[in-house]
């Protein structure tokens, strides 16, 4: 289908009718008349599901960026522009399993449970290189990627190892990213305006064959 086709069909597209739609001040007004019966569809679909024992009631933000008088700033927010939305959800238990590449028994399998606390516990004293000899900013040697640079350069060989294409591409990726880190790039112009910066060189198929941050 053509981009003009498409933009023809979306143009005419209504799930309301919106002549009935009131307008703000008056009695009855609703910011979501147009989507109102799809969002009751969704909902009445989602209230069929048979509930969990256990639920938790929070919200949620929807990632949007584009005009809305509902699109909301939350700077503490992981998405920080979006639409707010209040949810109640079940607590599912979803398997966490050790995997080494082959089958394992049933005895090496993690617990099916996992509390928050006993992970960020795990996740505090979890390393992957020898802090204390790390440089100081200032100092020869320094590397911004200490911590991770044996990870980093373990996956960098795995690239390195698959038959490289005919065809090459070297160009800079965004890993989208908008936590705290020295290392954290705007560019308004890119998609993805808020991340950390790659330098690759990808074949014609999409596939990284070598990377650098």
């Amino acid at each position: 289908m053509g981009r003009q086709r498409f933009d023809q069909i979306k143009r005419f597209l209504h799930f309301n009718d919106n002549s009935k739609a009131k307008k703000p001040g008056e009695q009855g007004f609703d910011k979501l008349y147009k989507i109102r019966l799809v969002l009751g569809h969704i909902r009445s679909k989602f209230l069929e599901v048979t509930p969990e024992e256990h639920h938790s009631i929070d919200e949620q933000m929807i990632p949007f960026k584009g005009r809305s008088n509902l699109r909301q700033y939350l700077p503490k927010k992981p998405t920080m522009w979006g639409i707010k939305v209040f949810t109640r959800a079940g607590v599912s238990e979803f398997p966490i399993i050790e995997y080494t590449g082959k089958q394992l028994p049933d005895t090496h399998k993690l617990p099916t449970r996992w509390g928050r606390q006993r992970f960020d516990q795990i996740k505090r004293f979890l390393h992957f290189n020898d802090n204390s000899k790390a440089k100081k900013p200032g100092e020869q040697g320094f590397d911004k990627l200490y911590k991770i640079r044996l990870v980093l350069g373990h996956i960098r060989s795995k690239f390195l190892e698959v038959t490289p294409e005919e065809h090459h591409s070297i160009d800079e990726q965004m890993i989208p990213f908008k936590g705290r880190s020295n290392l954290r790039q705007y560019l308004p112009k890119k998609p993805t305006m808020w991340g950390i910066k790659v330098f690759t060189r990808a074949g014609v198929s999409g596939f990284v064959h070598d990377f650098e941050i």
